[in-house]
């Protein structure tokens, strides 16, 4: 039971970490405003909550239905619609800013529906959707406490100026998730998951 619970706890971490490196919700992390340490922790703690009742939709309300195929379907809406109110009643950012409505519909960049949906199919207790979503939090966490540090010292040391910004993070990004990709399939394999 250890195993498997640390096996999910793995999971879940390096896979939103790895889901972030490849460029969903990187813009949010890269904004110099102040607010945007705010705005991590908010996002982090909107995707424990869209976790949470996404599963309890699922495993309680919609699963008598047996939807199969329109379960797929559904939990992009859901995930959004869930996301969006946990925003709303949090007091979070309003739903539609001047110049940020795609962030706004999207939901940071489909990061609560993939963690949703992953939650969803690999789940079984109560237990297992709490380590998932924390696991999906600090992941992203770590992902988001990666790129601004990358962020930071591309401005103090010396970086070709073409290369600053968006270019950087993304080259960046892609060497580590090769290095998460490496930890992940060692971890599992001492878990003996695959």
């Amino acid at each position: 039971m250890t195993g498997h619970i640390l096996s999910l706890a793995l999971f879940s971490g390096l896979s939103l970490n790895l889901l972030v490196q490849f460029g969903m919700g990187i813009r949010n992390v890269l904004d110099r405003r102040p607010e945007t340490t705010r705005s991590i922790l908010h996002q982090c703690l909107l995707v424990f909550g869209t976790v949470i009742v996404i599963w309890l939709v699922f495993s309680f309300i919609l699963s008598p239905l047996a939807l199969g195929i329109l379960e797929s379907v559904l939990i992009l809406p859901l995930s959004m619609l869930s996301y969006l109110g946990l925003r709303k009643v949090t007091g979070g950012i309003p739903f539609f800013q001047q110049g940020d409505t795609q962030e706004t519909l999207l939901g940071t960049s489909g990061l609560p529906v993939a963690a949703s949906y992953f939650t969803i199919h690999l789940a079984v207790s109560f237990g297992e959707v709490l380590v998932l979503a924390l696991g999906f939090c600090l992941g992203y966490l770590c992902a988001a406490c990666i790129v601004k540090e990358i962020d930071k010292r591309s401005n103090i040391e010396t970086v070709p100026p073409f290369l600053r910004g968006a270019p950087l993070m993304f080259i960046s990004m892609g060497l580590l998730s090769l290095i998460f990709s490496s930890v992940a399939a060692v971890l599992f394999n001492a878990l003996n998951i695959f």
